[in-house]
């Protein structure tokens, strides 16, 4: 089962709706339930109960049901136990539709998966967007060596690609798995890599970090 939701790949019905207004909510009435998971599956019914919860900044959350942790116009953060959650992310296209970024983190091994889909103006869908499409938006792999200085690269025999999440302002964001990576002891990242949305295209942006 959690082999086909990391290869999730659909396209489903959306009704007609103004997309100037398009928001979280809205995604989360329309994708199938199994969009949105950690460790733990979300059902029909739970996606609709948090359909009609509203969001309590001072709520807690156990592992008997799913809330909403964090919501904004353009962001929806459930959450189902202290460490496990899935955040929304919309980037509007000026073309119209919008590109939404789906990222699940379980508490397991400090796991994220960040998937992306597309809800379109003309034929009232989402699909998932593969990754030749991604990087057609920008989204280009990243390798390790792009975080490191000079004199701490990796032999390209064993520098590895790095998984994107999102980082605290929704962008995606270059993520360093380097606990129990015998290739990072002694290295330290040296510069933060994450891709600004403008409308059209993921710009990437490379900074130092001091």
């Amino acid at each position: 089962m959690k082999a086909f939701l990391r290869n999730l790949g659909f396209a489903v019905f959306v009704p007609a709706i103004s997309f100037a207004e398009y928001s979280p909510r809205d995604f989360l009435s329309q994708a199938p339930a199994v969009t949105f998971y950690t460790e733990d599956e979300m059902s029909e019914d739970d996606k609709r109960s948090v359909l009609g919860s509203t969001f309590d900044p001072n709520a807690t959350f156990s592992c008997t049901s799913w809330g909403i942790a964090d919501e904004s116009p353009t962001s929806l953060t459930l959450k189902i136990c202290p460490d496990s959650f899935v955040r929304l992310q919309l980037f509007r296209e000026r073309s119209g539709g919008t590109i939404v970024a789906v990222e699940s983190n379980r508490s397991s091994g400090r796991a994220v998966d960040l998937r992306f889909l597309r809800v379109t103006t003309t034929n009232k869908t989402i699909a998932t967007l593969s990754e030749p499409q991604l990087a057609t938006l920008g989204l280009t792999t990243i390798t390790e060596n792009e975080l490191l200085s000079d004199n701490e690269r990796l032999p390209s025999d064993i520098e590895g690609r790095v998984p994107l999440g999102l980082d605290g302002n929704g962008r995606p964001a270059a993520i360093v798995q380097s606990w129990n990576a015998p290739r990072w002891t002694d290295r330290t990242v040296a510069f933060y890599l994450f891709f600004e949305w403008d409308g059209s295209r993921f710009q990437r942006r490379k900074v130092p970090i001091h």
